[in-house]
């Protein structure tokens, strides 16, 4: 954790404040659920977006120096979009607090607002979120830790989905092996309560709609 933490305090504050809050968290021994996990992980996805589109608007003001830092134009996008894009209420408070980002950068008007959040959907990578998160999925063996991504969706999937041998490998049935399809299906799941596909494709054989329940059983 000394490690973790140390490492963030080379970055800007949203940075340092999140892991500084993760460390904590694993410290007292609460550590997230699967889908806790996965929102996590796509935080980091949006955090890469926003750190882009604060370069580009640095840039397009006179280009990045001292007084025009992406770091702390990154606080001033949090605080005018943060919100509409899916930041938590404690990643705006915590972006509220930086100063240097009030004094520097005066808040966007409605239009501005819109272009930004425009421009910030375009960065968001949803593709690479999806290959990270098969990728994690698919990593499950003997020895993952009861804390990781691939042991807690193993037990989620005992729950949320209606055939859990889809999630193996339809050769052997002794490894995860969770494809595309199935994987953007769980996230839309989480983030949205059902699966966007179409209510008649096919997954092995399956119905991809009804192979992920919504939580709450719907």
């Amino acid at each position: 954790h000394l490690r973790e933490v140390a490492e963030a305090f080379m970055d800007c504050q949203a940075v340092q404040a999140r892991v500084i809050e993760r460390a904590g968290l694993q410290l007292r021994g609460q550590c997230h659920d699967f889908p806790g996990l996965v929102v996590e992980l796509a935080g980091e996805y949006k955090l890469m977006a926003l750190r882009e589109l604060a370069y580009k608007c640095c840039e397009k003001r006179g280009g990045v120096d001292e007084s025009n830092d992406p770091a702390h134009f990154e606080n001033r996008l949090l605080m005018d979009i943060g919100a509409q894009v899916g930041f938590s209420e404690a990643d705006v408070k915590r972006a509220k607090l930086d100063r240097h980002a009030k004094d520097r950068f005066t808040a966007h008007g409605a239009k501005e607002t819109a272009d930004l959040v425009k421009a910030f959907r375009e960065l968001f990578d949803v593709g690479a979120l999806l290959k990270a998160l098969v990728s994690e999925l698919n990593s499950f063996s003997e020895s993952s830790p009861p804390e990781s991504m691939a042991r807690m969706f193993f037990t989620w999937a005992d729950t949320w989905m209606t055939q859990k041998f889809v999630i193996l490998d339809e050769d052997t049935f002794s490894r995860v092996d969770v494809a595309d399809a199935l994987g953007l299906a769980v996230l839309e799941v989480l983030f949205f309560g059902r699966p966007g596909c179409p209510r008649n494709e096919m997954y092995r054989d399956e119905r991809l709609y009804s192979l992920v329940c919504a939580p709450g059983g719907t």
